[in-house]
């Protein structure tokens, strides 16, 4: 028989002959796996990988410990740098604060005085005012009394002359 006809009545023989099948078994046994040698072999591949996942989160829980304390205390450094900014910023602003207020109460202080000033003006002139006014009646009275006396004299002819002549004089005059 030639090979080419033993290759095809190989894969009948192995289906139906379990003494052809348990042949090419044992011969093949040690150099091709079984299903149990398959199984045995996945299952060591399983626990080689659960472990390697176990080793893997156990590194990645000790970065993520180292990372979290790196960041958090590199936060806090930041945070705290703010703060101080922040701090200096304030007082800074206190500080300009204190400055205006202060010269704004210089400048009332000084315009507290040039009101003074201008008031104790304003009332020298009310008074100096006042005192015109009374010379300016008094003189009013004594020109009336004057014409009354020259008009009851003379008659009323020349009251009236005398009254144009001190109008036209009180308006040239203003």
């Amino acid at each position: 028989m030639e090979k080419e006809d033993f290759l095809k009545l190989l894969p009948k023989l192995i289906r139906e002959d379990d003494e052809v099948k348990g042949a090419i078994i044992s011969a093949l046994s040690g150099v091709v796996a079984t299903k149990d040698d398959l199984k045995m072999f996945f299952s060591e591949v399983d626990k080689r990988f659960e472990m390697l996942i176990q080793q893997i989160d156990k590194r990645f829980e000790t970065v993520d410990k180292r990372f979290e304390s790196v960041l958090i205390n590199e936060m806090n450094a930041r945070f705290e740098a703010v703060d101080k900014r922040f701090e200096t910023l304030i007082n800074e602003m206190n500080a300009r604060f204190e400055a205006v207020d202060k010269r704004f109460e210089t400048l009332i202080k000084e315009m507290d005085k040039r009101f003074e000033a201008v008031d104790k003006r304003f009332e020298t002139l009310i008074k100096e005012m006042d005192k015109r006014f009374e010379e300016a009646s008094k003189e009013r009275d004594d020109l009336r009394r004057l014409i009354t006396t020259v008009s009851t004299r003379t008659g009323f002819n020349l009251q009236d002359l005398v009254l144009n002549l001190l109008s036209d004089k009180l308006i040239q005059e203003n």
